[in-house]
């Protein structure tokens, strides 16, 4: 049985858990706070007391052989529950490997492709004469390879798309939407690329009329997501995301360099100690925001209305080879993690309601592939030929 104390504004919550259809008390599940990610596990008898700061608040209560449940809390007068988790059903994952051969789809073209982008069935494509980037042009080309028109340029450096899925040109001073017709590929709406940069970059994506941005704090290792509702016209945070190992370092930084004013000698130790940003990619699958949460080893699947529906655990990002990047197919909306050994990548399909790795697709004899995407069940990927007497960057594509 649960009761509540008050404390100031807030109060301990308590608890227990145990198994819907034996009703023996589990041990070590997990009770989080949603909203700001404090957590507790129950002990051998199934009890739990955590801290719940503001109502209302949504817990969420989890166990590797249990379902997840969320339970929402909305009062503290009289507040009493009995949590009942069931089993999973659980089956071995059915991990297959694909080794399709690779096909050059820029062969018979003699240019070095910097950049591609996808746009619905055809691939905006950023090239030059040669490697020392000379003669621009972007090229619209079919999903086979075949061109269908180009327009030349002298300045250029990376394609960007945006979050409402619009392809730019970026330049050193300007950025530039680029227009797709049937046959027509042309650059307009010029923009300072200082103004362009400050007003996308931040932007992650955009469901319904709401804004999903990025902020990092405390040398990157505090990520914030919060959303901007066009509609409603107000802001407000979705998820907070901290490297926690790396945040208790900072607390000794000052008595680390303590004994020196110089900066040079704390900016190396930050970027000795303080390694890596956090990673926890957050993307858009149809109609729900997910956040590849590698922090605290989860998948948070959120609504339309930014409300939390599910959380999956996952351990695949603690194997060495893995790193630290994500693939979205936009077309099929299935999910890819990454992994290289001895420079050979790769890509292994997430199983979304499980967390475990379905399907294993590597790219054989071309190590160190570079700028991978996955559209509608194809890995495209940029490679040069070590033969090749121009060193000329081609396009691959290779069938899942």
């Amino acid at each position: 049985m649960v009761k509540s104390y008050s404390q100031d504004t807030g109060f301990y919550l308590k608890g227990n858990i145990s198994d819907s259809a034996t009703t023996v008390f589990i041990e070590n599940a997990s009770i989080k706070i949603s909203a700001t990610g404090n957590a507790v596990t129950s002990d051998d008898k199934g009890n739990f007391s955590i801290w719940i700061q503001n109502l209302p608040s949504t817990i969420c209560i989890s166990h590797l052989n249990y379902q997840n449940r969320f339970i929402r809390i909305d009062s503290r007068e009289n507040f009493s529950i009995k949590i009942l988790l069931q089993k999973k059903i659980t089956t071995l994952p059915q991990l297959s490997v694909t080794t399709n051969k690779p096909v050059n789809i820029t062969e018979d073209q003699p240019l070095y492709i910097k950049d591609y982008e996808f746009c619905k069935d055809k691939i905006i494509v950023l090239a030059y004469r040669d490697k020392m980037l000379s003669h621009a042009c972007i090229s619209l080309l079919r999903l086979n390879g075949d061109t269908i028109c180009s327009v030349r340029f002298k300045d250029s450096r990376n394609l960007y798309k945006d979050c409402f899925g619009e392809s730019h040109l970026l330049t050193k001073t300007t950025a530039w939407q680029i227009f797709i017709d049937s046959t027509i590929v042309d650059l307009l709406y010029p923009s300072d690329i200082d103004k362009f940069q400050e007003a996308f970059s931040p932007v992650v994506a955009e469901l319904n009329n709401k804004f999903f941005y990025k902020q990092y704090y405390y040398n990157n290792q505090i990520l914030q997501y919060y959303f901007y509702d066009k509609s409603a016209k107000k802001s407000e945070e979705l998820k907070v995301i901290g490297n926690k190992s790396n945040l208790y370092m900072m607390r000794d930084k000052s008595r680390i360099v303590m004994g020196s004013d110089d900066p040079a000698i704390q900016e190396q130790f930050e970027n000795l100690a303080f390694y890596k940003p956090v990673f926890a990619p957050l993307v858009k699958l149809h109609d729900t925001i997910c956040i590849f949460n590698y922090a605290d080893s989860l998948i948070e699947f959120y609504s339309d209305s930014c409300k939390l529906m599910n959380e999956v655990a996952i351990s695949f990002h603690n194997d060495p080879n893995w790193k630290r990047e994500i693939f979205v197919d936009d077309i099929t909306g299935k999910v890819y993690a990454l992994f290289r050994k001895n420079g050979i990548s790769a890509l292994k399909e997430i199983n979304l309601k499980t967390g475990d790795l379905n399907n294993s697709i590597a790219i054989p004899d071309f190590p160190f592939v570079e700028n991978i995407k996955v559209h509608n069940d194809n890995i495209y990927f940029l490679y040069t030929e070590r033969t090749d007497p121009k060193e000329l960057k081609k396009l691959y594509r290779m069938k899942i």
